[in-house]
C-alpha cells in the first residue's frame, strides 16, 4: 500500500478494532448503523480484525474428536444484571439463543439439593429472605451470619472496600469460615475466579449487591442453548457485516503505524502480518491484556512527549503485572442422564457447577449424554494427572445424582485455560485503565478495562461500548449527549433506601 493511498481524507471516520472477542464485536457494534443511540451519529467505517478464523475470542468451541461434537471451551452464563450483555443479544436478535431460569439449585453433601428463588412477592432486598432459607445445609445461625454481612454490605462506603481484599472484609464483619466455605467462597470464586483473599472487596461487593440485592431478576441466570461460537462467531459476526462492518479474519495486526517518527497526534494505521496497512483515524485495541501490552509497547520511541512515554510505560507496566487465574471446563459423557437439572451449584465438592447439555435435547444417544463441570481458579486437583481429577469429579457426580450412580463414564475431555480471566485484586483495581487515553486516536476496550465489572461478559460489552462512546466524543470534540452504557437494574424503592451508592 502506497503513501499516498495511507494518507488521503476519508469522508467517513475509519475505525479500525483489534480483536473479535466480545469486547471488540460490542465497539462494532456500537459504532455501526443502525441504530442511533443517545444523539450520536455513527457514521463509521468499520473494520474489525481478528487473528482466528472467527471471531468471539474466549467465547468459543471446539470440535471433540471422540465424541463427534461440537461443545464451548468452556460453559458461560449471564445474569439478568448484565444489562449491557442482554440488550446487545436483544439488539441483534441473539437473545433466543440463551434460556432464562429464575431458579438455581444448590447441592451439599449433607444435606443433597436445596432450591434457591427468590421471592415474587416481596421487594428487593427482602425477595432473597426465601431463597436463603432454603439453603437446608446452612443452619439458622449461619444464615443470621449471611444476613448481617449482606446487610453490612448493602451499607459499606467505597472509603472502607476500595482498598481491601474480600478475605478480610468478611472476617471483620463476622463471618467464619464454615460460612465463607458455604456461601460467600461458592459466590465469589465461581464469579471472580480465585479465592476472596486475592481478589478486591469492591468487586465482590459489585457480585452480591448487584447480582443478587439490589433488584428482580438480578440473579436470572442465562444459558446459552447453542453453541457460542454460533452465537458470537457466525450470528453476532453476521449481523455485523448485514450492517456494513467489514470483518477480517484469520490476520494478524504486527503494528501500529503513524504517518512520521513524531505523529503522535494522528496514526496512520496498523500494519498486519503480511505487511499490509490497514488505514485509520481512530484504532480500538480490544485484544486480551498480553497482545494490548505488546502493541502498546510499540508505540513508544522517537518524537514521543515525556508525558505520552510515562502513560505508556505506565500502562504496559500494569498490564505486564496482571495475574492469571485459570477455569477448568471438564466435558462428560454418561451411558445415560445422571439429573434433570439443567445446572447446579456444588458446595463442599471439587466440582463447582454442574451443566446438563444446554444446546439439544438428542433422540440418539451415541455419543452419550454430555454434561460440562466448572472449575474456577487453582484448587487441590490442578496439578494431578487429569485421569485422577476425572475420577475425583465423577466420584463426586455419582454421590450427588442417586441417577449417576450406576451410570458409566463413557469419555472425557480437560480443557483449562490458565488465563481465562485474571486475579481482580484490589491494586489492579485501581490501576484499571480507561477507555480513552491521551493519544485522540486510541481506545481500549477488554474486560481488563475500567467499567465497575470483573471479567465477565458483561464487561466486556461495557467497555466495547466505552471505546464507541471514546470515538464518537472525540469526533464531535465534545462530551456524549448520553452515554452508550446503559445502567444496571433499577433497584427497587425498598431497596434504594437501604443500599448505599457505590460510584
Amino acid at each position: 500500500m502506497t503513501e499516498s493511498a495511507v494518507a488521503e481524507p476519508a469522508t467517513r471516520p475509519r475505525i479500525v478494532i483489534i480483536g473479535g472477542g466480545i469486547a471488540g464485536l460490542s465497539a462494532a457494534l456500537a459504532l455501526s448503523s443502525p441504530p442511533v443511540r443517545g444523539g450520536h451519529s455513527t457514521d463509521c467505517h468499520v473494520t474489525l480484525i481478528e487473528s482466528r478464523s472467527r471471531p468471539g475470542g474466549r467465547a468459543g468451541s471446539f470440535s471433540e474428536p471422540i465424541s463427534g461434537e461440537t461443545v464451548d471451551y468452556c460453559q458461560h452464563v449471564a445474569m439478568g444484571c448484565c444489562t449491557n450483555l442482554l440488550d446487545v443479544l436483544h439488539e441483534t436478535e441473539l437473545i433466543e439463543h440463551f434460556t432464562r431460569y429464575d431458579e438455581l439449585h444448590f447441592y451439599h453433601p449433607g444435606s443433597g439439593i436445596s432450591p434457591f428463588r427468590a421471592s415474587r412477592w416481596l421487594p428487593a432486598p427482602l425477595h432473597l429472605q426465601p431463597a436463603l432459607a432454603g439453603l437446608n445445609y446452612l443452619s439458622g445461625k449461619q444464615q443470621r451470619q449471611i444476613r448481617l454481612g449482606i446487610w453490612r454490605l448493602m451499607r459499606a462506603t467505597p472509603a472502607v472496600i476500595a482498598k481491601i481484599d474480600a478475605a478480610t472484609w468478611l472476617a471483620e464483619n463476622g463471618q467464619d469460615d464454615e460460612v465463607r466455605t458455604k456461601f460467600w467462597d461458592v459466590i465469589l470464586v465461581s464469579a471472580l475466579g480465585d479465592i476472596p483473599e486475592r481478589v478486591s472487596m469492591a468487586a465482590a461487593r459489585k457480585v452480591i449487591i448487584d447480582g443478587f440485592a439490589a433488584a428482580r431478576g438480578a440473579s436470572d441466570v442465562w444459558v446459552p442453548n447453542r453453541e457460542l461460537s454460533e452465537i458470537f462467531g457466525v450470528g453476532m459476526t453476521q449481523r455485523l457485516r448485514d450492517r456494513g462492518v467489514l470483518v477480517r479474519t484469520g490476520a494478524t495486526v504486527r503494528d501500529i503505524r503513524r504517518p512520521d517518527a513524531g505523529g503522535y497526534a494522528q496514526v496512520a494505521g496498523v500494519v498486519l502480518g503480511d505487511g499490509e496497512t490497514v488505514p485509520a483515524d481512530h484504532i480500538v485495541i480490544a485484544t486480551n491484556w498480553r497482545s494490548a501490552s505488546r502493541l502498546l509497547s510499540s508505540l513508544g520511541g522517537q518524537g514521543s512527549s515525556p508525558m505520552l512515554e510515562s502513560w505508556s510505560r505506565g500502562l504496559v507496566a500494569t498490564l505486564s503485572s496482571i495475574e492469571l487465574s485459570p477455569i477448568t471446563g471438564l466435558h462428560l459423557w454418561f451411558d445415560r442422564e445422571i439429573t434433570s437439572h439443567p445446572h447446579v451449584v456444588m458446595v463442599g465438592t471439587t466440582a463447582q457447577w454442574l451443566f446438563r447439555d444446554p444446546v439439544r435435547e438428542r433422540a440418539d444417544q451415541v455419543a452419550g449424554c454430555y454434561y460440562q463441570v466448572v472449575i474456577s481458579g487453582q484448587h487441590a486437583w490442578s496439578h494431578a494427572p487429569r485421569n485422577a481429577l476425572v475420577e475425583q469429579v465423577a466420584g463426586e457426580l455419582r454421590a450427588a445424582f442417586p441417577a449417576a450412580s450406576d451410570a458409566r463414564l463413557l469419555h472425557s475431555r480437560i480443557v483449562t485455560d490458565p488465563a481465562a480471566v485474571y486475579r481482580l485484586s484490589p491494586e489492579l483495581d485501581a490501576r484499571r485503565p480507561p477507555a480513552s487515553t491521551p493519544l485522540k486516536w486510541l481506545h481500549l476496550a477488554g474486560d481488563y478495562v475500567q467499567t465497575g465489572w470483573p471479567a465477565t461478559m458483561e464487561g466486556a460489552v461495557i467497555s466495547g461500548r466505552l471505546a464507541a462512546e471514546s470515538i464518537l466524543s472525540r469526533q464531535r470534540d465534545t462530551s456524549p449527549l448520553a452515554s452508550l452504557v446503559l445502567p444496571g437494574l433499577r433497584p427497587g424503592w425498598l431497596a434504594r433506601r437501604l443500599i448505599r451508592p457505590i460510584w
